[in-house]
């Protein structure tokens, strides 16, 4: 609308509060929720890497992982797939072997 809004009628203003509502919710309904593979504490990240306990816990401690790791007080939530791929990208600067 070129039209300054002081200068709308009240059907030209809800004519286009309507278009934009309409807009605002096909935006909304585009966007697909995104499905984050999570593991809980020492434990899952032990799972995930295949390795043990206190390994995961000095990979954890070392600080490789610290974007994948969210941690408050005991509860430790690691993103799974970001927990790998800085795996990967860890163990492709040493050398190391490649995870699954």
């Amino acid at each position: 609308m070129e039209n300054p809004l002081v200068t709308c009628t009240v059907e030209e203003f809800l004519d286009l509060a309507v278009e934009k509502f309409a807009q605002f919710v096909a935006a909304e309904d585009d966007r697909k929720p995104v499905k984050k593979n999570l593991v809980y504490g020492l434990a899952g990240l032990r799972d995930l890497l295949g390795c043990s306990l206190s390994t995961a816990a000095r990979i954890k401690k070392s600080g490789v992982l610290n974007a994948a790791i969210h941690q408050t007080g005991k509860l430790i939530v690691v993103d799974a797939d970001l927990a790998l791929e800085l795996m990967r990208l860890q163990n492709k600067r040493k050398g190391g072997r490649m995870l699954k």
